[in-house]
């Protein structure tokens, strides 16, 4: 076995405890083939995303078995799923009182944490990139629970290009980022979990890592995917792959030229809100793909030039326009785009009765 994994896994049995709090069933699946996971907790064995664990951590887990509707599995006769505001249950009978007593007692045994006398590292696996923008808020929830010296945090990031760590800086060490080559492999956490430990033991941390300003900022370094919604669907991730990529030449929308900013470039945001956080400026002679035009706001996606690669900009500032279109969109794209559309749905809905004429 690999010294440096034994080396690792030594001290986290000796100084952590490590706990899931999702996104999936996965990573308990990884802890407990590592031999890290001797307890069970409330986020075990569901679905969930950031926003949800979020909101769970600040009510104490108010109406954490609440669901508002459910569904037979298909090929599981008699088994139930739950689905609920922000998460989902895939293994549990939310209508036996057996059942919701033991989720009782993982989370009063989640809540109690703080009496452990252990550092505490928690574990993330993101739905998505977008999700890492919300890894301070995380951070501060957890602070809140079990206090700033005890807590430490790492989100996994799937289906990147190479295994890599960064750490968070303003936050004294307690925030890694973890880029991971693995989609929907469990196992490939583990990677990810033994960096983590060594990067916030005292003695390896003194070494020179990679940093990121913020979370935020983080986002557009990351190479986008997607999980399926998790109160609905199971750890699915839609991504980019050679196929795909090679369809999105085909399918391309309006191409963009910025034509202002100076040395400076324009400001990208990560959402289309004015208020979203503002990621590195996009510098001008950069070409940009447009994903979607919402009144003078460009969700892009970056064909050449310095910048993000993704993100939100202003087509006009002052009167200024920022951007130039320099290309038309495909016919592909264009026919995409119309059957999205409100025309588009009124005339699938007149071919369809046509049909039945």
């Amino acid at each position: 076995m690999d010294p440096d994994f034994i080396f690792a896994m030594g001290l986290l049995k000796s100084g952590f405890k490590a706990i899931s709090l999702g996104s999936w069933c996965g990573l308990r699946g990884c802890l407990q083939d590592m031999g890290l996971h001797q307890e069970s907790y409330p986020f075990d064995n569901m679905r969930i995303s950031v926003e949800g664990v979020i909101h769970f951590l600040q009510t104490r887990f108010a109406h954490f078995l609440k669901y508002e509707r459910c569904s037979d599995m298909g090929q599981n006769e008699g088994r139930r799923l739950y689905h609920c505001k922000y998460h989902s249950f895939w293994h549990d009978n939310l209508d036996d009182p057996v059942e919701r007593t033991k989720y009782k007692r993982r989370t009063g045994r989640f809540l109690k944490l703080h009496e452990v006398a252990k550092k505490l590292l928690f574990i993330y696996v993101c739905n998505s990139t977008s999700e890492v923008e919300r890894g301070e808020e995380l951070l501060k929830s957890l602070f809140g629970l079990f206090g700033w010296n005890q807590v430490y945090l790492l989100m996994i990031v799937g289906c990147q290009s190479e295994e890599r760590c960064w750490e968070i800086e303003g936050v004294d060490g307690h925030l890694l980022v973890h880029g991971s080559r693995a989609r929907e492999n469990c196992m490939a956490y583990r990677h990810g979990i033994v960096t983590a430990i060594r990067r916030v033991t005292v003695t390896v941390r003194q070494a020179a890592a990679d940093t990121a300003p913020d979370c935020a900022g983080m986002v557009w370094r990351l190479l986008p995917y997607l999980a399926k919604d998790p109160r609905w669907s199971q750890y699915t991730i839609t991504t980019y792959s050679d196929e795909a990529q090679d369809e999105l030449e085909e399918d391309r929308g309006t191409v963009w030229k910025v034509v202002a900013g100076g040395d400076q470039g324009i400001v990208v945001r990560a959402g289309q809100n004015l208020r979203s956080p503002e990621l590195p400026r996009l510098s001008k002679g950069a070409r940009v793909e447009e994903v979607e035009l919402r009144g003078e706001r460009l969700n892009y996606r970056k064909l050449e030039g310095d910048g993000p690669d993704w993100g939100w900009v202003s087509l006009t500032s002052k009167g200024a326009r920022l951007l130039r279109p320099v290309t038309q969109p495909s016919l592909k794209y264009m026919k995409r785009k119309l059957l999205k559309s409100k025309l588009g749905r009124l005339l699938r809905a007149w071919q369809a009765a046509v049909r039945l004429l």
